[in-house]
């Protein structure tokens, strides 16, 4: 079975500092530090 593409996850809060990186796909995820909202990008293979 084939991996998602790598995603960094990060918490829109900047004074929360959160992020995550991992090939799991985490939709509508909230973050677990401050219960905020987080974004995603793929993270492209060079």
């Amino acid at each position: 079975m084939a991996k998602w593409p790598r995603t960094i996850h990060w918490c829109l809060d900047k004074a929360c500092g959160w992020t995550e990186a991992t090939h799991k796909l985490r939709e509508g995820l909230k973050c677990p530090k401050c219960n905020g909202p987080t974004n995603c990008n793929l993270v492209e293979k060079l």
